[in-house]
C-alpha cells in the first residue's frame, strides 16, 4: 500500500509549492471568477476552457506511456510506485462516471455538460476530428518534434484565441520534450486542481437564480475536487519525488516549468475573461 498522507510534508515538494505561491495565488484570485455571473458567462468560460479539459488528457496519457509498458511482449518498467499511481488516475479520468452512471472520460462528461448547456463546442469538436484524421493518416508513434510541429500546425488554423493557442503549443512542447519530470511537473502543480475549488462557488450561485440545469456542472466539479484533494493530489506529489529522486537539478527543473505553465494559465485566465466581458 502506498502511503502519499506525508508527502507534502517532504522537503523538495515543501520548496515547489514555496516557489509556486505568488503565481498561484494570482490565479486564486484572478479577476475571471468575479466576472462571470450568469450562464451566458459561463457558456463563454467553457467554450475556451474545454481545450485545457482536452489537453490535460494528453499529459495524462504521456506519463502511462512513460511509466507503464504498453508494447508486446510486456516487460516491468522501474518506476514502480509511479506506474501504479498513474494507472488509478488514468482508470479514473478516463473511465469515471458521469452523474448518470455512465462510463466516460472526464473530458467526455465535460463536452456532454457543455452540449446540455447549449455552450459553443464547435471548436473543439472540429480538433478532435482534425487529430482523428491526422492519426489515421500516420500510423507512427506520436513521441517526437516531428510530430510537435504537426500538432502545432493544426492547432495554428484554429479558429481558437492566441492564448488557447499558445497554452496548448506548450503543453504539447513539455510532452514531445520526453522529459518525464517535466510533464510529470505540469501535471502535478499546473492543471486541474486549480479551477473547480474557485469554480463552484460560482456555480452554485448562478444555478440558484437560473432556470438551467446546472446539476451536471456541478457534478463535474464536485468529481473534481473529491478526485483531486482526497486521493489524485497526494499521489501526483509521490510521482515528482519517485521520478526525481535526490535530483536537485531535476526540482528545480519542475519549478521552473511549473512558472511557465501557470503563467500560460493566467493568459489564458486573462484571454477568457475577456472574451465575456466582450459578449456582454
Amino acid at each position: 500500500m502506498i502511503n502519499t498522507n506525508t508527502i507534502k510534508t517532504n522537503k523538495h515538494i515543501l520548496k515547489i509549492e514555496n516557489e509556486l505561491k505568488n503565481l498561484k495565488k494570482e490565479i486564486f484570485n484572478h479577476k475571471l471568477y468575479k466576472n462571470i455571473k450568469t450562464i451566458e458567462d459561463i457558456r463563454v468560460f467553457m467554450s475556451m476552457h474545454v481545450f485545457a479539459v482536452w489537453d490535460f488528457m494528453s499529459i495524462l496519457k504521456s506519463l502511462q506511456n512513460h511509466l507503464t509498458n504498453i508494447n508486446i511482449p510486456w516487460t516491468p518498467t522501474k518506476n514502480t510506485i509511479s506506474r501504479r499511481l498513474i494507472n488509478e488516475i488514468v482508470l479514473y479520468e478516463e473511465s469515471d462516471f458521469d452523474e448518470n452512471g455512465n462510463t466516460m472520460s472526464h473530458f467526455e462528461i465535460y463536452l456532454k455538460t457543455m452540449k446540455k448547456l447549449k455552450a459553443n463546442t464547435k471548436n473543439i469538436d472540429k480538433t478532435i476530428k482534425n487529430i482523428k484524421q491526422i492519426q489515421k493518416n500516420n500510423t507512427k508513434k506520436y513521441i517526437n518534434n516531428n510530430h510537435f510541429i504537426i500538432y502545432k500546425n493544426m492547432i495554428s488554423n484554429l479558429n481558437i484565441q492566441i492564448e488557447i493557442k499558445e497554452f496548448l503549443n506548450f503543453t504539447f512542447k513539455t510532452i514531445y520534450s520526453n522529459q518525464l519530470h517535466k510533464i510529470a511537473s505540469i501535471f502535478t502543480f499546473a492543471r486541474e486542481d486549480i479551477i473547480p475549488n474557485m469554480f463552484i462557488n460560482i456555480v452554485s450561485n448562478i444555478s440558484k437564480n437560473s432556470k438551467t440545469d446546472l446539476s451536471p456542472l456541478l457534478y463535474f466539479l464536485n468529481r473534481h475536487i473529491d478526485l483531486d484533494k482526497n486521493s489524485h493530489g497526494p499521489m501526483s506529489l509521490h510521482m515528482i519525488v519517485d521520478i526525481c529522486k535526490n535530483d536537485e537539478k531535476k526540482y528545480n527543473q519542475v519549478i521552473q516549468i511549473a512558472k511557465k505553465s501557470l503563467k500560460k494559465r493566467i493568459k489564458l485566465y486573462n484571454s477568457i475573461n475577456q472574451a465575456i466581458l466582450n459578449n456582454r
